[in-house]
């Protein structure tokens, strides 16, 4: 065990993106809980991660098109004007199948899927930080705007018209399949999944409000990625399923309430 390699400037900034990353991806969660799409992370998930392959196979970025798939799923939901979890159930069978046949066929490819599974946070560099930054700016502003009408269209579906619900929550899924396209490649399909479905999961159970069920997850995520990191690089350990192991630690304060 060496915690030595912690100090070196090799991981200062896949240690920012991740952190970055971890903050946003687990704020968007609590959204995806409310709205009872949680499954929408691994079904974006799985398409961007074949999306990424289909990239790295034909030797090019993969975030373009891991991005890019994202954008197509969110696209074909918000034509079909469908909501829950079905639809995204569909889009796990496809991207899982889709991203190991091009895996099997490449071997650019087979190394691809193999990270988009195991996540590449530690060889994350400038594009993921632009990436984090960009997305931690517009989605404070985005989801400050979009939080209350959110919110209503969840819990008084006839307060806007019908349009303006589908437009609400297209503006919405636009920015979430785009956070979990630039986050997959980082952290991995099940990590990211286990980030937005665990830390929610908890704080709804805990928070006594929005605000302090919003606080819960985001600050519970961040703690568990700071230990997880730190033991990962220590232990000389893949980060993406050490920090998955980590996050079910949280599920035991289900049982648990706190005043916030």
């Amino acid at each position: 065990m060496s915690f030595e390699l912690l100090f070196d400037p090799l991981f200062r900034l896949p240690f920012i993106n991740g952190l970055l990353l971890t903050g946003l991806v687990a704020w968007v969660g609590v959204y995806l809980r409310f709205r009872g799409e949680w499954l929408s992370a691994l079904g974006y998930a799985q398409l961007s991660g074949a999306g990424g392959v289909f990239g790295a196979a034909m030797y090019w970025p993969m975030m373009p098109f891991a991005i890019a798939a994202a954008l197509i799923a969110a696209g074909t939901k918000a034509l079909l004007r469908r909501s829950g979890n079905d639809f995204f159930a569909i889009t796990i069978v496809i991207g899982y199948a889709l991203a190991l046949m091009m895996a099997a066929n490449s071997s650019q490819g087979e190394m691809a899927a193999r990270a988009m599974l195991d996540g590449q946070l530690y060889f994350t560099g400038t594009g993921h930080l632009i990436g984090a930054g960009v997305l931690l700016a517009a989605g404070g502003l985005l989801l400050w705007r979009l939080a209350a009408p959110l919110l209503r269209a969840g819990l008084f579906p006839d307060w806007y018209s019908a349009r303006t619900v589908r437009l609400i929550h297209l503006a919405f899924d636009l920015f979430t399949v785009i956070v979990i396209a630039v986050a997959v490649t980082a952290m991995g399909v099940m990590a990211l999944f286990a980030l937005i479905f665990i830390p929610a999961f908890v704080a709804f159970k805990l928070g006594r409000s929005w605000r302090s069920t919003t606080i819960w997850a985001v600050g519970s995520a961040l703690t568990i990625y700071l230990l997880s990191f730190a033991l990962a690089i220590g232990l000389d350990q893949p980060f993406g399923p050490f920090f998955a192991l980590f996050l079910l630690a949280l599920l035991p304060l289900r049982v648990v309430r706190f005043a916030v």
